[in-house]
């Protein structure tokens, strides 16, 4: 059972990192210079409100004179048709993913009643668990630096992850179901597919946990915004259980090119250390010539990236 998921989780890896930023670069490139302008726009409108000069990192953490103290300056939409309030479908899409997922773990409730069986659950769940952060830092780092509003399937995600730059104290005035239901409508497909695909159990509980962490990277990353968080949030994030406001207050600072984990943040350090990122930028920019916006923003990047 651990070998199988196992498999899955090196399997999966390998698929979406492969396949990832060709999708993005199914549209046509936003014309150079576009996100290093709106990142600007966002600094320079943080320090008007708040009447000083400040850092894109200080302005996504700190209170200002507008807004919410415990959010940061008034939100602002970037998507056509979004909301802010909570919708009964938003509550319906986690609800049923919440009811599918625990169906889809009753064979995990036998395998758990010996001690190898539970051994080898908490063992895939450890896995997933550590696979889970590095697929958030997989799929932010393709949204935040390739493709538009105008991609085919992800140009809503791609538009939300890359105005978020601009606007990064938004997320903060989500309710839960409507910061998460998004994830939930494409969680549910996925999910009901690998329940029909096998009912083993490590295999089940692989995708139970993938997905609902997937979901749950989202509301943490809220939380890493959120300048006063919730006492159980904040204890959390002293622990380094979820990713924590200072750590991914890292990643906004221009050129956005590192820090991309948003679930636990475990994976950040070894892929930032490692040049995982540049390389991956260098073998798409060889393959088919798309730049990220993070080289737009600092040409050494590029540099740096065919370098190795």
């Amino acid at each position: 059972m651990l070998n199988r998921a196992v498999r899955v989780v090196t399997a999966t890896g390998f698929i979406v990192s492969t396949v990832s930023p060709f999708a993005f670069h199914a549209s046509r490139a936003a014309p150079k210079g576009r996100v290093a302008t709106r990142r600007l726009q966002s600094t320079t409108e943080g320090s008007e409100q708040t009447g000083t000069t400040t850092s894109s990192f200080e302005t996504t953490l700190s209170p200002t004179s507008e807004g919410n103290p415990r959010r940061g300056p008034s939100p602002v939409l970037v998507l056509e048709g979004d909301t802010l309030d909570t919708l009964p479908k938003h509550v319906g899409l986690v609800v049923g993913l919440w009811a599918l997922s625990g169906a889809a773990l009753a064979p995990c409730i036998e395998a758990a009643t010996t001690a190898a069986g539970a051994l080898g659950l908490i063992q895939v769940f450890a896995a997933t668990l550590l696979f889970s952060d590095f697929f958030s830092g997989l799929f932010h780092w393709a949204s935040d630096n390739y493709g538009n509003k105008n991609t085919p399937v992800f140009g809503g995600v791609i538009e939300a992850f890359q105005g978020h730059h601009v606007n990064p104290w938004t997320i903060t005035y989500r309710g839960f179901f409507n910061n998460v239901h998004k994830i939930a409508l494409s969680a549910i497909p996925l999910l009901g597919v690998a329940m029909l695909a096998s009912p083993d159990p490590g295999w089940r509980l692989f995708w139970v946990v993938f997905v609902n962490a997937q979901m749950l990277s989202q509301e943490f990353h809220k939380l890493s915004h959120t300048i006063k968080p919730p006492s159980w949030a904040a204890w959390l994030q002293s622990k380094g259980l979820i990713i924590g406001r200072r750590a991914h207050g890292q990643h906004h600072n221009s050129p956005f090119e590192a820090h991309y984990c948003i679930l636990t943040g475990w994976c950040n350090p070894a892929l930032d250390r490692s040049g995982v990122w540049r390389r991956a930028e260098a073998l798409v920019y060889r393959l088919n010539g798309q730049e990220p916006n993070c080289w737009k923003d600092d040409p050494d990047l590029k540099r740096k990236a065919l370098g190795l």
